[in-house]
Protein backbone atom coordinates (compact mmCIF):
# COMPACT_ATOMS: atom_id res chain seq x y z
CA UNK A 1 0.00 0.00 0.00
CA UNK A 2 0.92 3.68 -0.93
CA UNK A 3 -0.06 5.52 1.42
CA UNK A 4 -0.18 9.73 -0.23
CA UNK A 5 -1.01 12.36 2.78
CA UNK A 6 -3.91 14.47 1.45
CA UNK A 7 -5.17 17.65 3.03
CA UNK A 8 -6.58 16.15 6.49
CA UNK A 9 -6.79 12.40 5.08
CA UNK A 10 -5.14 10.05 3.24
CA UNK A 11 -4.94 8.64 -0.15
CA UNK A 12 -4.47 4.85 -0.28
CA UNK A 13 -2.92 3.54 -3.42
CA UNK A 14 -2.93 -0.28 -4.53
CA UNK A 15 0.48 -1.32 -5.35
CA UNK A 16 -1.46 -3.00 -8.46
CA UNK A 17 -2.28 0.39 -9.46
CA UNK A 18 1.47 1.56 -8.83
CA UNK A 19 2.51 -0.58 -11.06
CA UNK A 20 0.21 -0.04 -14.01
CA UNK A 21 1.87 3.26 -13.71
CA UNK A 22 5.10 2.78 -13.94
CA UNK A 23 3.83 0.23 -16.81
CA UNK A 24 2.61 3.54 -18.92
CA UNK A 25 5.79 5.46 -18.16
CA UNK A 26 8.05 2.50 -19.48
CA UNK A 27 5.60 2.22 -22.38
CA UNK A 28 6.26 5.74 -23.61
CA UNK A 29 10.09 5.55 -23.14
CA UNK A 30 11.86 6.37 -26.73
CA UNK A 31 15.49 6.03 -25.25
CA UNK A 32 17.68 3.26 -24.57
CA UNK A 33 16.54 1.31 -27.79
CA UNK A 34 13.52 0.29 -25.39
CA UNK A 35 10.88 1.23 -28.70
CA UNK A 36 12.66 -1.51 -31.01
CA UNK A 37 14.03 -3.80 -27.95
CA UNK A 38 12.91 -7.55 -28.86
CA UNK A 39 11.86 -8.23 -25.47
CA UNK A 40 10.10 -4.80 -24.95
CA UNK A 41 6.68 -6.68 -24.29
CA UNK A 42 8.62 -9.24 -21.28
CA UNK A 43 9.85 -6.04 -20.01
CA UNK A 44 6.04 -3.95 -19.94
CA UNK A 45 5.07 -7.13 -18.43
CA UNK A 46 7.19 -7.21 -15.59
CA UNK A 47 7.17 -3.66 -15.04
CA UNK A 48 3.28 -3.84 -14.88
CA UNK A 49 2.80 -7.10 -12.84
CA UNK A 50 5.95 -6.46 -10.51
CA UNK A 51 3.83 -5.83 -7.19
CA UNK A 52 0.97 -8.00 -8.14
CA UNK A 53 2.19 -10.18 -4.84
CA UNK A 54 0.83 -7.19 -2.52
CA UNK A 55 -2.88 -7.52 -3.36
CA UNK A 56 -3.62 -9.36 -0.33
CA UNK A 57 -2.12 -6.93 1.39
CA UNK A 58 -3.49 -4.28 -0.38
CA UNK A 59 -7.04 -4.99 0.54
CA UNK A 60 -6.45 -5.89 4.55
CA UNK A 61 -4.15 -2.44 5.47
CA UNK A 62 -1.92 -3.22 8.00
CA UNK A 63 -1.59 -0.69 11.00
CA UNK A 64 1.33 0.45 13.09
CA UNK A 65 0.39 -1.45 16.95
CA UNK A 66 1.79 1.57 19.03
CA UNK A 67 0.09 4.35 16.90
CA UNK A 68 -2.97 2.93 15.09
CA UNK A 69 -1.74 4.31 11.63
CA UNK A 70 -1.98 2.69 8.22
CA UNK A 71 1.61 1.38 7.26
CA UNK A 72 3.00 2.03 3.76
CA UNK A 73 4.71 -0.87 1.66
CA UNK A 74 8.48 0.57 3.54
CA UNK A 75 6.81 0.58 7.15
CA UNK A 76 5.00 -3.00 6.86
CA UNK A 77 6.93 -5.79 9.01
CA UNK A 78 9.83 -7.57 7.08
CA UNK A 79 7.38 -10.68 7.48
CA UNK A 80 5.04 -8.67 4.93
CA UNK A 81 7.40 -7.90 2.30
CA UNK A 82 9.60 -11.17 2.08
CA UNK A 83 6.15 -13.03 1.48
CA UNK A 84 4.66 -10.83 -1.53
CA UNK A 85 7.58 -11.89 -4.07
CA UNK A 86 7.34 -15.63 -4.09
CA UNK A 87 3.61 -14.92 -4.81
CA UNK A 88 4.61 -12.35 -7.89
CA UNK A 89 7.11 -14.69 -9.73
CA UNK A 90 4.74 -17.54 -9.62
CA UNK A 91 1.97 -15.05 -10.89
CA UNK A 92 4.53 -15.03 -14.04
CA UNK A 93 4.79 -18.30 -14.99
CA UNK A 94 3.59 -17.97 -18.03
CA UNK A 95 6.47 -15.78 -18.95
CA UNK A 96 9.67 -17.13 -17.50
CA UNK A 97 11.58 -14.23 -18.50
CA UNK A 98 9.08 -11.18 -16.94
CA UNK A 99 8.93 -13.73 -13.98
CA UNK A 100 13.62 -13.33 -14.06
CA UNK A 101 13.24 -9.89 -13.98
CA UNK A 102 10.90 -9.44 -10.79
CA UNK A 103 12.82 -11.64 -9.24
CA UNK A 104 16.10 -8.97 -10.09
CA UNK A 105 13.81 -6.38 -9.18
CA UNK A 106 13.03 -7.79 -5.63
CA UNK A 107 16.66 -8.53 -5.00
CA UNK A 108 17.73 -5.38 -5.83
CA UNK A 109 15.31 -3.18 -4.30
CA UNK A 110 16.07 -5.29 -0.87
CA UNK A 111 20.08 -5.30 -1.45
CA UNK A 112 19.76 -3.29 2.07
CA UNK A 113 18.96 -6.35 3.67
CA UNK A 114 21.71 -8.69 2.44
CA UNK A 115 23.57 -9.57 5.42
CA UNK A 116 20.67 -9.30 7.83
CA UNK A 117 20.40 -12.76 9.31
CA UNK A 118 16.47 -12.79 8.99
CA UNK A 119 16.86 -12.21 5.42
CA UNK A 120 19.21 -14.96 4.07
CA UNK A 121 16.86 -17.65 3.44
CA UNK A 122 14.72 -15.35 0.99
CA UNK A 123 17.64 -13.73 -0.49
CA UNK A 124 18.70 -17.76 -1.43
CA UNK A 125 15.33 -18.72 -2.13
CA UNK A 126 14.51 -15.77 -4.63
CA UNK A 127 18.11 -16.10 -6.69
CA UNK A 128 17.04 -19.61 -7.21
CA UNK A 129 13.67 -18.61 -8.31
CA UNK A 130 15.12 -16.02 -10.62
CA UNK A 131 17.83 -18.27 -11.72
CA UNK A 132 14.88 -21.18 -12.60
CA UNK A 133 12.74 -18.87 -14.35
CA UNK A 134 15.60 -17.76 -16.62
CA UNK A 135 16.47 -21.52 -17.17
CA UNK A 136 13.04 -21.78 -18.77
CA UNK A 137 13.25 -18.94 -20.74
CA UNK A 138 16.54 -20.14 -22.46
CA UNK A 139 18.34 -18.91 -24.86
CA UNK A 140 18.34 -15.71 -23.08
CA UNK A 141 20.76 -15.60 -20.03
CA UNK A 142 22.08 -12.63 -17.13
CA UNK A 143 23.58 -10.30 -19.40
CA UNK A 144 19.70 -9.81 -20.92
CA UNK A 145 18.41 -9.67 -17.51
CA UNK A 146 21.05 -6.96 -16.23
CA UNK A 147 20.53 -5.08 -20.05
CA UNK A 148 16.91 -5.06 -19.34
CA UNK A 149 16.09 -4.92 -16.10
CA UNK A 150 16.79 -1.24 -15.39
CA UNK A 151 13.50 -0.40 -17.31
CA UNK A 152 11.57 -2.14 -14.39
CA UNK A 153 13.28 -0.14 -12.28
CA UNK A 154 13.00 3.15 -13.73
CA UNK A 155 9.20 2.69 -14.46
CA UNK A 156 9.19 1.53 -10.69
CA UNK A 157 11.16 4.78 -9.53
CA UNK A 158 8.79 7.12 -11.32
CA UNK A 159 5.66 6.02 -10.76
CA UNK A 160 6.87 6.04 -6.34
CA UNK A 161 7.96 9.50 -6.76
CA UNK A 162 4.68 10.53 -8.49
CA UNK A 163 2.51 8.20 -6.17
CA UNK A 164 4.21 9.03 -3.08
CA UNK A 165 4.93 12.35 -3.54
CA UNK A 166 8.42 12.22 -3.40
CA UNK A 167 10.25 15.70 -2.80
CA UNK A 168 13.87 14.20 -2.60
CA UNK A 169 15.55 13.51 -5.87
CA UNK A 170 15.34 10.10 -6.87
CA UNK A 171 18.27 8.45 -9.02
CA UNK A 172 18.71 5.40 -10.82
CA UNK A 173 21.32 4.69 -13.52
CA UNK A 174 22.22 7.45 -15.44
CA UNK A 175 18.01 9.30 -14.74
CA UNK A 176 17.38 11.76 -12.21
CA UNK A 177 13.46 12.15 -11.40
CA UNK A 178 12.14 14.94 -9.35
CA UNK A 179 8.40 16.60 -8.57
CA UNK A 180 8.45 20.08 -10.14
CA UNK A 181 4.56 20.02 -8.64
CA UNK A 182 2.70 17.56 -6.55
CA UNK A 183 1.23 16.54 -10.22
CA UNK A 184 4.18 16.81 -12.40
CA UNK A 185 7.11 14.63 -12.47
CA UNK A 186 10.74 15.79 -14.28
CA UNK A 187 12.33 13.13 -15.38
CA UNK A 188 16.56 13.97 -16.58
CA UNK A 189 17.28 13.64 -19.48
CA UNK A 190 14.08 13.32 -21.30
CA UNK A 191 12.91 9.55 -22.27
CA UNK A 192 10.16 10.83 -24.12
CA UNK A 193 11.11 12.96 -26.97
CA UNK A 194 9.83 16.10 -25.48
CA UNK A 195 6.01 15.01 -25.40
CA UNK A 196 4.60 15.23 -21.98
CA UNK A 197 2.82 11.59 -20.49
CA UNK A 198 -0.59 12.08 -18.94
CA UNK A 199 -0.24 10.21 -15.77
CA UNK A 200 -3.10 9.16 -13.60
CA UNK A 201 -3.68 7.27 -10.58
CA UNK A 202 -6.85 6.36 -8.13
CA UNK A 203 -6.54 5.66 -4.81
CA UNK A 204 -8.99 5.56 -2.07
CA UNK A 205 -9.70 8.63 0.05
CA UNK A 206 -9.56 7.51 4.03
CA UNK A 207 -9.76 9.61 7.01
CA UNK A 208 -6.13 10.05 8.51
CA UNK A 209 -7.64 8.77 12.35
CA UNK A 210 -6.24 5.94 14.16
CA UNK A 211 -7.27 2.52 13.75
CA UNK A 212 -7.91 0.32 16.40
CA UNK A 213 -7.38 -3.13 14.22
CA UNK A 214 -6.50 -4.25 11.42
CA UNK A 215 -10.02 -4.83 10.81
CA UNK A 216 -11.46 -1.89 11.61
CA UNK A 217 -8.90 -0.20 9.06
CA UNK A 218 -9.76 -2.90 6.42
CA UNK A 219 -13.63 -1.90 6.70
CA UNK A 220 -12.81 1.56 5.86
CA UNK A 221 -10.62 0.74 3.71
CA UNK A 222 -13.66 -1.08 1.58
CA UNK A 223 -15.71 1.92 1.89
CA UNK A 224 -14.01 4.49 1.26
CA UNK A 225 -14.62 6.81 -1.67
CA UNK A 226 -11.94 6.83 -5.07
CA UNK A 227 -9.98 9.44 -5.45
CA UNK A 228 -8.31 10.54 -8.79
CA UNK A 229 -5.11 12.66 -9.19
CA UNK A 230 -3.93 13.60 -12.73
CA UNK A 231 -0.67 15.01 -13.49
CA UNK A 232 2.39 14.80 -16.09
CA UNK A 233 5.49 13.23 -16.33
CA UNK A 234 7.44 15.54 -18.73
CA UNK A 235 11.30 15.82 -19.55
CA UNK A 236 13.85 18.39 -18.29
CA UNK A 237 13.72 20.41 -20.88
CA UNK A 238 10.35 21.15 -20.30
CA UNK A 239 10.95 22.28 -16.83
CA UNK A 240 9.21 25.00 -15.62
CA UNK A 241 11.55 28.42 -15.27
CA UNK A 242 11.02 30.12 -12.38
CA UNK A 243 10.56 33.21 -13.74
CA UNK A 244 7.74 31.71 -15.60
CA UNK A 245 4.01 32.18 -14.03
Amino acid sequence: MIVRAFEDQLLLITQSDHAALAAQIIAAWRRDGLPTAPRRESVLLATRDHDNGWEAEDRAPSIAPATGKILDFIDISPEVKRRVWPRAIDRLRHDPYAAALVAEHAITVYDRYRLDPSWLDWFGYMEAAGASALDLAAPLTRDDVRRDYPFVRLGDLASLTFCNRWTADQQFGDYQMSLETDTRLIIDPDPFDGATLPLTIAGRHVSAKPFTSTDEASAAYAAAPMLTLHGTAVGASRRVSPSQP
